[in-house]
């Protein structure tokens, strides 16, 4: 009997499914099903003692050396309590050693579940003298609990390898990339939505990304207790979920459809700078209008920046022809990509900067690709999705300028178009560079701080040879710790970094892409050069901006410079400075394989490393 494709892959995932269950239960649940009678289920702690030393109160009890999966501490508290937990467990060679982990007992929660999986002889908990935590309940919980999150990892990991084969199998070269750089990122920051704990606060300003999201439709809005927890300043759902149980508690309190007293009003115009928004907050208002619990509509509006940036980036793969390999990588940057599961208009900057740069390279060196209305409005509609978000960028619309006058129909349709990308270079720069803001005397960081642009401002006009030092020392010295550094490549925010062997897995990766991918060899020298230059000038004017609006009046150093801002400027940065040195005779299809294979390791295993293990078990 013959099977067609549909039958195949139906039998494929079903098996899969199953493997996947089998993994978890024989594999990570091993020990709890090899426990005899006595030590499975619940084994509830009666004696505990409880002692004052140095302005701190212990809470003891001892196990006698049984194992311990789960702890978990029932209490009542009317504020959060932060607690230092110290015992010593045995390893694999059954050798001993201390731990101490860091935890907050939730208020709001009363329930706080600890991973030990191991055997435990004393057991402290440190807490201060004056704190009003009172312990219901202690005990050992070694029953089999199955974690669907990470079940849902391990399928999604055996998904990403059976598409690689098959990618390797069927031979298909690069324009086919673009499908798997899609499917890939949906499949691997889909889980990572799904299993990060639904919460702001675990990543950079996610809190206000999400306000803006909130609030981008216009309307009087009053919070429910779920949404307002979001932009409030306390610990639920944030630092206290350390297992699966304390996420599902979680989940359970911000579903709650209480309404608070706080309420806003927003206009009803989406202000150009929260284009990037637009995703995420319809994909949470759908689910909203369908009353849909919030924590689902809150991975919801998650989702859809994700989508929205894969399809962008995964266009620009298709239309590019020079860098597929280069674009791939930088997308799929464990940075990039956590970025995109996030609230956060990083994302749209990635996306829309690599777009327009693309269209930019495409006009340079393919004969056949002129200007016409669907290609500038593709890289106007980039450039400026990036930059109405962050303005900063761009000068980068002023590569445009460089297009070779056989491009357009005539003079005059050059003179025009390129007439009306220098006024909007000039419109666009003057949100955040004319001195609208610099003649203010207060304006400076937000959250605080000695910070003062128009003091700033007038610093650096006053002593412009002290500014360039400070650039000098700060700007050029970290110059390419910015741009290939641990903290560009692989960095989850508050959730964690990622290991350094990941890191220069991920490193090699990227320099292997960036000698041995094809090369725009019909640019000349001094077009590279001018181009080159304006990456420089957006280099400076990030520099510049946070110099101004995060750092101390005349400080000698400048603060606020994070690596994620350079990230959109990896594509341009590499492709102009491209040397024709370096080929590769490697098929289409086994370069792509090892790209996207090396890719899908890097990113899963920090995958399972700060979230999986942290939250989700």
């Amino acid at each position: 009997m013959k099977y067609n494709n549909k039958t195949k892959i139906t039998v494929l995932i079903l098996l899969l499914i199953i493997f996947s269950f089998v993994i978890e239960i024989f594999v990570f649940n091993f020990k709890i099903l090899t426990l005899n009678s006595r030590s499975k289920g619940m084994n509830y702690v009666d004696k505990y003692d409880e002692t004052i030393s140095n302005d701190k109160k212990i809470i003891s009890f001892n196990f006698h050396g049984i194992y311990v999966n789960k702890l978990k501490i029932k209490y009542k508290c009317f504020e959060d309590v932060k607690a230092n937990f110290e015992y010593v467990s045995r390893n694999y060679y059954n050798k001993k050693i201390k731990k101490n982990a860091i935890d907050i007992f939730d208020n709001e929660v009363n329930l706080q579940v600890l991973n030990i999986k191991s055997p435990v002889n004393k057991f402290n908990i440190m807490i201060d003298e004056n704190s009003k935590l009172s312990i219901e309940k202690i005990y050992v919980d070694n029953s089999l609990k199955i974690s669907y999150f990470r079940i849902l990892f391990i399928f999604s990991f055996e998904i990403l390898l059976s598409l690689i084969i098959y990618y390797y199998k069927s031979k298909k070269n690069n324009s086919v990339l673009y499908k798997y750089f899609f499917i890939v990122g949906l499949i691997m920051g889909g889980a990572f939505i799904i299993a990060q704990p639904s919460s702001t606060f675990y990543s950079w300003d996610d809190q206000i990304h999400f306000k803006n999201s909130y609030e981008l439709f216009g309307n009087s809005f009053t919070w429910n207790i779920g949404e307002y927890s979001m932009i409030d300043d306390k610990s639920v759902g944030r630092w206290s979920i350390s297992s699966i149980e304390e996420q599902e508690n979680q989940m359970s309190y911000l579903s709650k459809d209480i309404e608070t007293t706080y309420s806003t009003q927003s206009s009803r115009l989406i202000h150009y700078d929260k284009v990037a928004y637009i995703p995420s907050a319809m994909g949470y208002h759908l689910c909203k209008l369908c009353k849909l619990p919030f924590y689902i509509s809150f991975k919801v509006g998650k989702f859809m920046n994700l989508l929205f940036y894969l399809v962008l980036m995964a266009y620009a793969i298709k239309i590019s022809k020079y860098g597929k390999r280069i674009i791939t990588v930088i997308g799929l940057l464990p940075t990039s990509l956590f970025l995109a599961c996030q609230y956060s208009y990083d994302p749209a900057v990635i996306s829309g900067i690599t777009l327009g740069v693309v269209s930019i390279l495409n006009w340079f060196c393919d004969d056949k690709y002129k200007i016409n209305f669907k290609n500038i409005s593709v890289f106007l509609f980039g450039i400026l999705f990036a930059c109405f978000t962050k303005a900063v960028y761009i000068p980068i619309i002023l590569l445009f300028l460089f297009i070779p006058s056989s491009k357009f129909k005539n003079k005059k349709q050059e003179f025009w178009i390129k007439g009306i990308i220098l006024l909007i270079f000039i419109l666009v720069l003057s949100t955040f560079a004319l001195p609208t803001d610099i003649v203010s005397t207060n304006i400076g960081d937000s959250r605080g701080g000695d910070t003062n642009i128009a003091e700033q401002f007038k610093n650096v006009i006053k002593h412009p040879d002290g500014y360039i030092m400070v650039l000098k020392d700060t700007a050029f010295d970290r110059f390419f710790y910015k741009f290939i550094g641990h903290y560009t490549l692989g960095y989850f925010s508050y959730i964690g970094l990622i290991k350094e062997n990941i890191y220069f897995l991920l490193l090699c990766v990227l320099l292997f892409a960036s000698i041995t991918d094809n090369y725009p060899n019909q640019m000349n020298f001094r077009k590279r050069i001018a181009c080159i230059l304006i990456i420089l000038f957006t280099i400076f004017l990030i520099w510049t901006a946070l110099y101004l609006s995060f750092t101390p009046v005349g400080d000698t150093g400048i603060n606020g410079v994070q690596n994620r801002y350079f990230i959109p400027l990896l594509f341009p940065f590499i492709i102009f400075c491209q040397i024709n040195r370096i080929r590769t005779s490697i098929s289409d299809y086994k370069y792509n394989t090892f790209i996207l294979f090396c890719l899908i390791i890097a990113f899963m295993m920090s995958f399972y490393e700060t979230v999986i293990l942290h939250y989700c078990i």
